[in-house]
């Protein structure tokens, strides 16, 4: 891309799954314009070729242009970046990260309030892979403690929720919290059920043609994780701050099973069942709705080849 483009949005990260889900979603109805930035450019890209941490003059025109820029980058990449994207980019510029954790950024910010001035930060998190439809999926907007977010910032929330997807504000710590049920605790199972699988069952493929639609469920999330980075997981996994505290827990409550079966106590397996269904289940019946439809799904989406059994071989 030529050293004269401009754009009022600007992508850092642009060829990764969420820096390019982005990157057409500001671009989708045609009346903004959006650049991108990627140390992995192709030669027939429409992206500028450069590395933040070693901006290019590329890098630094299409910075000092923008009015909004989009950091699709990792805590480590955008804490080492930030007073290069604070010295390039104008004093008006909206600076967003898409961090899956952002205590560990909020306080980076914290440390660095008298260089940020009145500069207007905001964290976003798309609670979705990139290479899915963004509209009416969760995206999670984090307003930082002591950083300004003016209206600019606000314009840019406005125009997320005018795209189509839901916007839930929150605050780093609310937010990581959240995450470490909805990602730390649901990665760690599903990592644990595939390392399992892996390392103990060398016929998967006999298993897949006996499998019930849990069984299914599991594995093709499993397939699903592995199709991403293991550094997205990684981070998820070290970076937040409760992560640790919900890994025990899923173990303890792991542990506390083996006991019961181990000892027979089948009265405390019926609580722990009835305890699910009343406080989780119950006043959410459409989760059931939901379960049966995806059930049904899996039970259409066996061909006949896969559909030969080769139990007893």
């Amino acid at each position: 891309m030529s050293h004269g483009v401009m754009g009022e949005y600007l992508v850092i990260g642009a060829a990764g799954s969420i820096g390019g889900m982005l990157m057409r979603l500001l671009a989708s109805d045609g009346s903004r314009e959006v650049v991108g930035v990627d140390m992995k450019v192709v030669d027939d890209s429409s992206l500028i070729a450069g590395d933040i941490l070693q901006p290019n003059a590329s890098v630094i025109h299409a910075l000092g242009q923008a009015r909004v820029v989009l950091c699709a980058l990792s805590n480590e990449v955008l804490s080492r970046a930030m007073d290069g994207l604070l010295a390039y980019t104008s004093p008006d510029c909206v600076l967003v990260d898409t961090l899956s954790i952002k205590s560990p950024f909020a306080r980076v910010l914290a440390s660095s309030r008298d260089r940020l001035r009145s500069r207007e930060i905001v964290g976003i998190n798309p609670m979705f892979s990139g290479d899915l439809d963004p509209v009416g999926r969760p995206v999670a907007v984090v307003r930082y403690p002591g950083v300004v977010a003016g209206d600019a910032t606000q314009a840019f929330v406005d125009l997320l929720r005018g795209s189509g997807v839901h916007v839930v504000e929150t605050e780093p710590e609310m937010h990581d919290r959240s995450m470490a049920a909805l990602q730390t605790l649901v990665h760690a199972g599903i990592i644990a059920f595939g390392r399992v699988l892996g390392d103990e069952f060398q016929d998967i493929d006999t298993l897949l043609a006996l499998a019930p639609p849990p069984f299914r469920v599991m594995l093709s999330l499993a397939a699903r994780m592995t199709c991403n980075h293991p550094d997205v997981y990684w981070e998820i996994q070290r970076e937040n701050p409760y992560a640790g505290e919900m890994r025990r827990l899923l173990i303890g409550t792991l542990n506390h099973l083996d006991a019961i079966c181990e000892v027979g106590d089948a009265k405390a397996f019926r609580e722990g069942m009835a305890q699910t269904a009343i406080r989780i289940v119950g006043p959410r019946p459409e989760l059931v709705q939901l379960s049966r439809r995806i059930f049904g799904l899996l039970g259409q989406d066996r061909s006949p080849e896969r559909e030969v059994s080769r139990v007893g071989e």
